[in-house]
């Protein structure tokens, strides 16, 4: 079995973020919970190092120099991922989902 990915690949992390709206503003459920969704990270991380056994964990670098360890389901290539789908961290260290404008 091979691996999705070899070292020096530029990756981008599986993450958690609420979705706005075309105007800007957080959407929210009928509990007064925000909708979440799962967005490709803002950042990129290089892989540094790719898994031997069965378990697939792949050592990832961030642009700080800290190692994570992830799973294979939560990375992507960077250059496969659609600019839309990317989150953004606002001020307040929010991630979140702008939606496109309607035309």
């Amino acid at each position: 079995m091979t691996n999705k990915f070899k070292i020096g690949d530029i990756v981008r992390e599986l993450r958690r973020c609420a979705k706005l709206d075309a105007q800007g503003n957080v959407t929210f459920n009928k509990n007064g919970m925000a909708v979440e969704t799962n967005a490709w990270s803002h950042y990129t991380l290089e892989i540094v190092a790719v898994p031997d056994g069965k378990r697939k964990r792949f050592a990832a670098k961030t642009q700080l120099g800290a190692t994570y360890h992830f799973a294979e389901k939560t990375l992507e290539l960077a250059s496969n991922i659609d600019p839309d789908q990317i989150c953004e961290k606002l001020e307040n260290h929010t991630l979140v989902l702008r939606a496109k404008a309607a035309a």
